[in-house]
């Protein structure tokens, strides 16, 4: 604390802002999981669900074979079915592996998130007021060269990065407090 009635920005930043982040990070990775989990369910179902149109398939071209349709026809709709079947069983499993490559390839994916869950926050905020004027302000896009020069952060490590750690008498930190 700094004077009567100001809050230091070191306890905002440990108070406030640390935990808040944390809980953004958590919850994107949670989200993230969760998709995940459920692209790999539905994935698995659909590989279930492709066995029972195929059996499916199976007895309605018999059933159309004894009442309707002559063979020439009959195998001419089964490749046709059973090709088109095969091309979107490829699909779902290029998509599911593209997917599962760029998580693994991109780590960075999650700040990209983050800052686009902000950015919509913020807008819905700027528009409709939804954090009553409080909601998250983003900077704008610069060159990450800005942020790491020996100018900024992140800082060199000091040479005792954890000092001894002192005690301090409990009244001498009530005396502390109630000066703010």
């Amino acid at each position: 604390m700094n004077g009567e009635g100001t809050i230091s920005w070191v306890w905002w930043i440990t108070a406030v802002e640390v935990p808040a982040l944390g809980c953004l990070f958590w919850m994107a990775h949670h989200g993230r999981r969760e998709s995940e989990q459920a692209l790999l369910k539905v994935y698995r179902e659909i590989q279930a669900n492709l066995g029972i149109v195929l059996e499916n398939l199976a007895q309605s071209k018999l059933e159309v074979a004894r009442l309707y349709a002559t063979v020439a026809d009959l195998k001419d709709v089964e490749k046709r079915l059973t090709d088109h079947l095969l091309r979107l069983e490829t699909r779902l499993t290029y998509i599911f592996q593209a997917e599962h490559r760029a998580s693994r390839r991109r780590p960075w994916r999650l700040a990209e998130q983050m800052d686009q869950v902000m950015a919509r926050m913020q807008d819905a905020d700027e528009k409709q007021k939804v954090y009553h004027g409080c909601g998250p302000r983003l900077n704008a896009k610069s060159d990450p060269s800005k942020w790491l020069s020996s100018d900024h952060a992140p800082w060199a490590k000091l040479a005792n990065e954890k000092p001894q750690g002192v005690t301090v008498d409990y009244d001498e930190l009530v005396k502390r407090w109630s000066k703010y």
